[in-house]
């Protein structure tokens, strides 16, 4: 079963999955030519829909849309509101290299703020493979588990954790890469690496679909 990527912080201007090298940021007046391996682009100019890729997602909770980086973007509660996309082969990286990014504006300090989530799984099945970006309490976290759930964080998760607090009502670029190349798994805000691990038995395999 194919469960659906979830993104549910107030994005800026957009959400982009690539499944190759670190995507392009976007800059303050337009958006730069798509980067190779770009596989999907949720730019929330009033409609929640792929304009990369076609794999439309839905407003879910009360999410609406309101002035952001770059013109419109998703106006999310971080709690109730989320934009649900649909599971699609393209958003399994398998062995590669992927990063996923986006523009996020929030004045929460506290509590867990996803801004995006894929994982596997639906009703009473479950599969391993599963890649997130969150904010925890302010700061920038992302958490990758492969299909043999092997890493030595909780349930086979590996974690990075920032440092910065981006909690601070203003506009910020976030990435997560994993970096197979480099073997590691790196955040960065605003253009700057956050953070930086080398990856592990829980992040350094393969990302599938488990359960078919």
């Amino acid at each position: 079963m194919k469960f659906p990527l979830r993104f549910c912080l107030a994005l800026g201007a957009a959400l982009l999955f690539a499944s190759a090298a670190l995507s392009q940021k976007v800059s303050a007046q337009s958006c730069s030519a798509p980067p190779p391996g770009l596989v999907a682009w949720y730019a929330g100019e009033g409609n929640a829909l792929d304009i990369q890729g076609g794999n439309n997602g839905t407003l879910q909770g009360g999410a609406t849309f309101v002035l952001g980086r770059v013109e419109q973007g998703f106006n999310l509660d971080g709690t109730t509101a989320f934009v649900r996309v649909p599971g699609k082969d393209t958003l399994y990286p398998g062995s590669g290299s992927f990063s996923v990014e986006a523009w996020i504006k929030t004045s929460r300090t506290t509590g867990s703020e996803i801004v995006f989530a894929k994982y596997e799984g639906g009703g009473l099945q479950y599969g391993n493979s599963y890649y997130a970006l969150f904010l925890r309490n302010g700061v920038l976290s992302g958490e990758i588990r492969d299909t043999d759930a092997g890493g030595p964080d909780h349930d086979g998760v590996h974690v990075v954790d920032g440092t910065k607090m981006l909690a601070d009502n203003t506009f910020h670029h976030v990435v997560m890469l994993r970096d197979m190349t480099a073997s590691v798994v790196r955040l960065y805000v605003d253009g700057t690496a956050e953070a930086s691990e080398p990856l592990n038995a829980g992040s350094n395999g393969v990302l599938k679909d488990d359960d078919g």
